[in-house]
């Protein structure tokens, strides 16, 4: 195998043996090669070797640069003989004939820092890992799931998918291949194959039929062994239109007049899962123009948009929601979309800018659209600022839609006639259902919609923000002024043979 050896500044020796594929360099612990050293970057160069063993040196982006044989270099094909010199540390890279010196033949670093590592890196390089990992990748898009979850339990391992927001186990493998299938994804996602006491984030890119795919990879340890969830991003996501979110005529209108205000705070509330970057996404995509400067705030970044400068939390850099927002308020904005609004700081910052010729887009984790109202002032938020910076609060949540292959109708009964709140009438209500077949693997539903609740800040409703009134006093002045509550609007949709009535009930339940 090939070798690298260098001098640390201790003067002692060290022989790295290149047993993977990849080695990244830095000072950072996550890397897998760590040098101690200010001149090193925290991520500072990365060696990689394609199928046919030909290695390569990349410069990561590295303050003080990567040279090989003295000159300064941005990536280069390594051949025996080459010197690597990272932040004055100076790497000499050996092919397999050519002898490694006596007094270099110290304890060797395999791979990643550990022998242990490279033992693992070349499981997760096994043929068999590889095509499991790619297999459950390519299943999972095909049956539209959102998360791949890979969990140990005393059997073995199970894996499952959310599609259309409920999970179902899918496979059942034994615990034997559970450190190749890990190992594998870390490799996948750049993540340190030998960390096994801390959760890790990555992500890395897949392909299905040519259509590729963000995938955001998740580890965690648990007692039984390291968990990894897999979020599969679509790139066609964020180029949705608000009408193929499930929104209603008179939904789109409100919400378009919206997003095309100069100014103010517009906020998008539910609970994770729910939809809410998407929708955002969407609006944002409505006045994406040459002639706005539009920012987001995000964690994560989930989709990127052309034209439209998004910045990513980063709690190593100190990148927080509230940071970001102070100095992107200098950067001339037009829109800005902050994540999620999570403390006051953040919630003082986002109102502040509504207030001064900005047009803000923004999340909180709420039940009702009002509720995001009293969220922000239990937060600690000015109550003038409330009422006079925020727009209007959506709220929402994704239902599943009833299979069109094996859709069908029949009578409503009479508790689903009162809890539709209908008249009784001689001719009872026709309801639909799925009944399972092939396209929708027996479960009778097949994607999901959006139900919609948008409540305006009007004057009346203002006077309640100010004198702090309780949610359900905003809520039925709401409503009183014309506002469709999500159960309302999932309840026309189930009359509309969209969706039923339970799976409104689950969604929208107190």
């Amino acid at each position: 195998m090939p070798h690298l050896w260098y001098r640390d500044l201790q003067d002692q020796a060290h022989n790295v043996v290149l047993a993977g594929k990849r080695l990244r360099i830095g000072r950072a612990q996550g890397c897998w090669l760590v040098l101690e050293s200010e001149r090193v970057s925290r991520v500072h160069a990365e060696l990689t070797c394609d199928d046919g063993g030909q290695w390569t040196v990349a410069d990561l982006g590295s303050v003080n640069g990567t040279l090989v044989n003295g000159q300064t270099v941005g990536t280069h094909l390594l051949n025996g003989g080459d010197v690597v010199d990272v932040g004055g540390f100076e790497l000499h890279f050996i092919d397999d004939s050519e002898p490694v010196e006596a007094e270099l033949a110290t304890e060797p670093i395999y791979g990643f820092a550990s022998t242990a590592a490279a033992q693992e890196n070349q499981i997760a390089s096994d043929a068999t890992a590889l095509e499991t990992v790619n297999a459950l990748l390519d299943e999972a898009a095909q049956r539209r799931s959102s998360d791949l979850h890979i969990e140990p339990t005393p059997a073995g391992i199970r894996i499952r998918m959310r599609i259309d927001g409920v999970l179902e186990q899918v496979h059942a493998l034994p615990a034997s291949s559970a450190a190749s299938l890990v190992s594998r994804i870390k490799v996948m996602a750049h993540l340190n194959i030998a960390e096994k006491r801390a959760p890790q984030d990555g992500r890395f890119r897949h392909t299905v039929a040519d259509a590729p795919f963000d995938v955001r990879v998740a580890v965690i340890p648990t007692i039984l062994g390291e968990r990894v969830t897999l979020r599969l991003l679509g790139l066609d996501r964020s180029r949705q239109g608000l009408k193929s979110l499930g929104m209603s005529q008179s939904c789109r209108k409100v919400m378009t007049g919206l997003i095309h205000q100069p100014h103010g705070i517009i906020l998008i509330t539910g609970p994770t899962g729910s939809g809410k970057t998407t929708t955002l996404y969407a609006a944002i995509s409505l006045i994406n123009d040459v002639t706005k400067h539009i920012i987001t705030i995000e964690n994560p970044v989930e989709y990127s948009i052309e034209g439209v400068n998004q910045i990513q939390i980063s709690s190593e850099a100190k990148i927080t929601f509230a940071s970001a927002l102070r100095s992107i308020l200098r950067h001339d904005p037009d829109v800005i979309m902050v994540g999620e609004i999570r403390d006051q700081e953040t919630a003082h910052l986002a109102l502040e800018a509504s207030l001064t010729g900005h047009l803000v887009f923004a999340t909180l984790h709420t039940n009702s659209a009002c509720g995001a109202l009293t969220r922000l002032l239990d937060m600690g938020a000015e109550p003038y600022l409330v009422a006079s910076g925020v727009m209007a609060c959506l709220a929402q949540r994704l239902v599943r839609c009833i299979c069109p292959h094996c859709k069908q109708t029949y009578q409503a009964s009479k508790e689903e006639m009162a809890y539709c709140q209908l008249p009784e009438t001689d001719k009872p209500i026709e309801l639909a259902r799925g009944q399972g077949c092939s396209h929708c693997r027996g479960g009778g539903f097949f994607d999901r919609s959006g139900l919609f609740e948008i409540a305006m800040v009007s004057p009346t409703l203002s006077q309640l923000v100010m004198g702090t009134a309780p949610t359900e006093d905003m809520q039925r002045l709401a409503v009183d002024e014309g506002m469709t509550t999500l159960r309302q609007e999932g309840i026309a949709k189930a009359c509309a043979g969209i969706t039923t009535l339970a799976e409104v009930i689950r969604v929208t339940r107190d």
